[in-house]
């Protein structure tokens, strides 16, 4: 994947005037897979942002910003399937507006955090409950907190895409029509409006004390009506789509990993 450079964008919008112009790069939207368009170094993501979900998951929401990572190795296309990994029976979806940086930077005003933004794109924040939970180990969770790394990190964890909307093209990131859909029902919808915390409070935030750099994403939380809320979770053979007007959307088959151990076999 080309990496996501500094100060490119008017060259970017000569080569897609020549590319349309020569009929030469240009290809029919069916023929391409959607790979995660991720070429960053971090992938961080803020937890309840939304009052719906903090009321369904009885969290209250915090008054600043709480972001964890997510590893690369948990990316997927926004077509590929999904794991239903054995270690996890409590699978869950979380439809997010992603943020995409385009300049680096280091504490980063919130005043100037919207100049370091090259555009947006959908995540599918999918998160093994037991897992965030310590279901297994409970007792770990006064002392250590919940498990974000293995609750939010595993194969194919991370859904991004399809493709980045650029900045210009978004003139308002906060009136995006957004929704989950499982095996045709509406399990989540909601405006990104609605969220708490803004997108530069967030960038701001990331920014402290640590580079943000061109191709790092920022995942901006989720409104209410995921499974944790008290829907069922989702199971190999269920088809979950994540959608938000004006970016694009993630359409991803849910498959068992064939790979994992049995819950219950493994200590």
């Amino acid at each position: 994947m080309l990496a996501l450079d500094i100060g490119v964008r008017a060259e970017l919008a000569a080569a897609v005037e020549r590319a349309h112009a020569t009929g030469h790069g240009v290809h029919a939207l069916a023929a391409l897979v959607a790979v995660a368009p991720f070429a960053g170094s971090k992938i961080l993501c803020q937890v309840v942002n939304y009052v719906a979900h903090s009321d369904e998951i009885a969290i209250a929401a915090p008054r600043n910003p709480f972001l964890f990572y997510k590893p690369a190795s948990s990316l997927s296309g926004a077509a590929q399937d999904v794991l239903a990994h054995g270690c996890s029976a409590k699978l869950d979806y979380e439809c997010e507006l992603a943020v995409v940086i385009g300049t680096a930077g280091r504490n980063i005003p919130a005043e100037r955090a919207f100049d370091h933004v090259a555009g947006y794109t959908v995540m599918n924040d999918w998160s093994y409950r037991d897992l965030q939970f310590n279901e297994r180990a409970p007792h770990l969770n006064a002392s250590f907190g919940r498990n974000w790394t293995k609750g939010k990190g595993l194969d194919t964890a991370c859904a991004l895409g399809p493709w980045i909307v650029t900045a210009d093209e978004v003139p308002d990131p906060y009136a995006l029509p957004l929704s989950t859909v499982v095996n045709g029902r509406v399990r989540q919808k909601a405006m990104t409006g609605d969220m708490l915390l803004t997108i530069p409070e967030l960038i701001a935030e990331a920014s402290l004390g640590a580079t943000l750099h061109p191709g790092d994403v920022i995942a901006t939380g989720t409104p209410g009506g995921v499974c944790l809320g008290g829907d069922e979770f989702i199971a190999p053979g269920d088809h979950v789509v994540c959608e938000i007007g004006g970016i694009g959307r993630i359409s991803q088959r849910v498959v068992a990993d064939d790979g994992a151990y049995v819950r219950g076999s493994a200590p």
